[in-house]
């Protein structure tokens, strides 16, 4: 009985040790970097921070993100470049407009409203000429000629920069899965990183390829196709 006692007096002194170790304050050290890091999200050091992802020439398709690949944008004075998690500036801040990076490249907008393409070391991949352009997916981006809207010539480019789908459509989703959904002459369709046609450009609606299926629907009917253009289901 003495030792029960004895034990059970022991857990109690460990459970109120714990419990004290638990309310007193534990000092901890900010390491340079997230000062660094913190002075740039206050807004200490700049004028704003973070930077937009462009997600589809189908409409005015916007994702606002923090660090992108290791790089934060910011802006100061009118002109925006890219910061490390350290602070370092990596890019300078030599441009109009800036946008997230994606598979390790970043669109930039000049004034004239014309977009181009860098790396993340800051080179121009593609200078500011085309009308509007979309973030890299599956190592191509989306670009258009003419008009911003939808009477302008939407293709692809490669992240060289070379034109690998002509720009012929009205409308052009970002690569899944290897299919793209394109849309021309009020009709969709899908076409392949070659810009071979997969599935005709015919139908009334249709949604980009998830798992392997894309729902689009014609004449008042739906269904599903894999990515071969076959159907699968319909109802």
């Amino acid at each position: 009985m003495a030792a029960t006692g004895i034990q059970r007096r022991v857990t109690i002194i460990v459970l109120v040790l714990v419990i004290l170790l638990m309310l007193v304050p534990i000092p901890t050290t900010v390491s340079a970097a997230d000062v660094a890091i913190v002075e740039i999200v206050s807004g200490l050091a700049y004028d704003s921070v973070g930077s937009y992802t462009r997600l589809s020439s189908s409409g005015n398709e916007f994702a606002r993100g923090g660090f992108s690949e290791g790089l934060l944008a910011v802006e100061k004075d009118g002109r925006m470049g890219f910061v490390d998690r350290t602070g370092r500036v990596v890019i300078p801040l030599q441009h109009n407009t800036v946008y997230s990076f994606s598979e390790g490249f970043a669109l930039i907008e000049n004034s004239s409203e014309r977009f181009g393409v860098i790396d993340n070391t800051g080179k121009v991949i593609v200078a500011p000429t085309y009308t509007n352009a979309w973030s890299f997916s599956e190592g191509y981006a989306a670009v258009r000629t003419g008009s911003r809207t939808l009477t302008g010539r939407t293709g692809f480019i490669d992240n060289t920069g070379k034109v690998v789908v002509p720009l012929e459509y009205d409308v052009v989703s970002s690569f899944s899965e290897g299919l793209s959904m394109v849309f021309k002459n009020q009709r969709f369709g899908f076409i392949d990183k070659s810009g071979s046609v997969i599935v005709p450009v015919e139908y009334g609606n249709a949604r980009d390829f998830t798992e392997g299926l894309a729902w689009l629907s014609r004449d008042g009917k739906r269904g599903f196709i894999d990515r071969s253009g076959k159907v699968v289901s319909r109802r």
